[in-house]
């Protein structure tokens, strides 16, 4: 039995045994706890894990994990936080510790701490795990998604993402929770698996010890206003001398399919009726005086954006 200041005498002086109070598994292990003992003394901590639970409640020494060394206070007390390198154990697994002191006098093993492993929680969107963003089409960067963990793993934390109808079209750094396409999304040219321009993908979450938690994003990709992209006539003769002639077609393109154009011409004898580029009635013109004529059509989209090209 502990008691303050340790000030008892006896095989191996009755040295108090360390008080362990956490114990977190990840990368590393991190044993928390303290020792009251003889004031003013340098103490080696020893720690050990089992995977079963001894009928005391002071865990068996199966498994030696590492050494830590403390100085106790005037007042005989030290707390403790020990990080020991590279050692990631399962859930369950019983963590005990001794205290020894300069003279070699040994505790009996601690009460066992139980490493318990919480899964992390994502803290993005208010951490709701499932989640409907809006993005204008043209952009790749989505969002970033964000988590903690109440075991202070928070910068061991990894995130993935796992199958889900449209996961191919998605990447996300695992370290920083960065969510991108995989290429910028086109409303006019959907990848989803449903082609409605609603993406689902499903991130995890993970923590060294491989406890995981999801959030469900769905990505509703919005149409932008494109301009034409080029514009094209099909026939490039005036009629000597007949008034109104017909001339070809005018075909815009436009990555907006649905999108309607108004048709100007630089030249006011000219004129677009419906996709025709024609003379205007009553107006003929004279190849004699006129060998060659250029005129620039612009095509207005119903945004308001332009394109002008110049025919001959």
């Amino acid at each position: 039995t502990n008691d303050p200041g340790d000030p008892d005498s006896g095989p191996n002086n009755q040295q108090n045994s360390p008080v362990l109070t956490s114990v977190i598994s990840g990368t590393d292990l991190q044993v928390f706890g303290s020792l009251d003992s003889t004031p003013n003394s340098v103490f080696d901590i020893e720690f050990f894990a089992s995977d079963t639970t001894h009928s005391s409640g002071r865990g068996d020494a199966k498994q030696f994990l590492g050494t830590i060394q403390i100085t106790t206070s005037t007042s005989g007390t030290a707390n403790f936080a020990a990080t020991l390198a590279g050692i990631a154990l399962p859930n369950g697994t019983q963590v005990t510790a001794t205290a020894t002191d300069a003279n070699g006098n040994t505790s009996e093993l601690a009460a066992n701490l139980t490493v318990s492993n919480q899964p992390p929680a994502f803290t993005s969107f208010g951490g709701n795990s499932n989640v409907t963003l809006q993005l204008f089409e043209n952009q790749s960067f989505v969002t970033r998604v964000t988590a903690s963990d109440p075991d202070n793993l928070a910068s061991d934390l990894s995130f993935t993402l796992l199958p889900s109808a449209d996961e191919s079209a998605f990447t996300i750094d695992s370290e920083s929770g960065d969510l991108s396409f995989v290429a910028p999304a086109d409303f006019e040219a959907p990848l989803d698996a449903n082609a409605d321009n609603d993406y689902v993908v499903l991130v995890q979450v993970s923590d060294p010890g491989g406890a995981s938690s999801t959030q469900q994003i769905t990505v509703e990709v919005r149409d932008v206003n494109e301009p034409p992209t080029s514009l094209s006539l099909d026939g490039d003769q005036i009629p000597n001398g007949v008034p109104g002639a017909n001339i070809g077609a005018v075909t815009v393109t436009d990555p907006d399919d649905s999108d309607t154009h108004t048709l100007q011409v630089s030249d006011s004898r000219f004129e677009v009726v419906g996709s025709q580029l024609k003379l205007r009635d009553g107006v003929t013109v004279d190849s004699d005086i006129e060998p060659q004529i250029n005129v620039t059509i612009s095509a207005i989209d119903s945004g308001g954006q332009p394109l002008s090209q110049q025919f001959t």
